[in-house]
């Protein structure tokens, strides 16, 4: 029964972690997207300026930060009725992410206040480490073949075709290019890991041992 205990916690941790890596990631979106513009990696389309083209971009985040009932539309750039519906599921997303963060971070501060580290040490260090190894694993792959992996994830969260944008209907997907995604996919792992790799140092010697 403590076994079950520990890795209820252990789960609770490790999404609290990984919605604060998400949340950091999209906080910081617009600045990446930003400067993707400034170097080149992102060219304006269809004779849109990059205020434009930024002008949207910031619609569109703040669209998904909104609780409004009204489809998102663009000042500049066209949008398909699909591909409002597409943006609304991921607004859900976004919804999750913080739900998890706002419920599942007090709880985990509460547990780390109440000696969850210090009674499970030895299992945490074991299992960030094994987590660890699997996402520098998976890290390798996004970067080898991130298309791949980009099709994937929209097959697992996203039970339509929606997500499929057509460039004549949907412009937008021009600027929002796989590159982009993948500095985005990449920066939330990165961050995720450097939290495990924390946690990991953090934690002092073990000093409980479950079979």
């Amino acid at each position: 029964m403590a076994k079950i205990s520990y890795y209820i916690k252990f789960i609770v941790l490790m999404l609290a972690m990984l919605a604060l890596a998400i949340s950091l990631t999209i906080a910081l979106s617009p600045a990446i997207f930003y400067v993707n513009m400034k170097l080149g990696l992102i060219q304006p389309v269809l004779n849109f300026s990059q205020a434009e083209i930024l002008s949207d971009y910031g619609q569109m985040m703040a669209y998904l930060h909104s609780f409004t009932r009204q489809p998102l539309s663009f000042n500049y750039f066209a949008i398909s009725t699909a591909g409002a519906f597409h943006f609304y599921e991921v607004r859900r997303l976004f919804y999750l992410v913080y739900v998890c963060l706002f419920v599942l971070g007090p709880y985990t501060i509460y547990q780390v206040k109440h000696g969850f580290f210090e009674e499970w040490a030895c299992h945490i260090k074991r299992d960030i480490k094994r987590l660890i190894v699997f996402l520098i694993g998976l890290l390798v792959l996004l970067v080898l073949n991130f298309s791949r992996f980009f099709t994937l994830f929209h097959q697992i969260f996203f039970n339509n075709n929606a997500w499929i944008f057509d460039p004549r209907t949907d412009p937008i997907i021009l600027v929002l290019t796989e590159g982009f995604f993948l500095q985005l996919f990449a920066l939330a792992l990165c961050i995720f890991l450097g939290g495990l790799a924390w946690v990991n140092y953090y934690i002092k010697k073990p000093v409980t041992k479950i079979n």
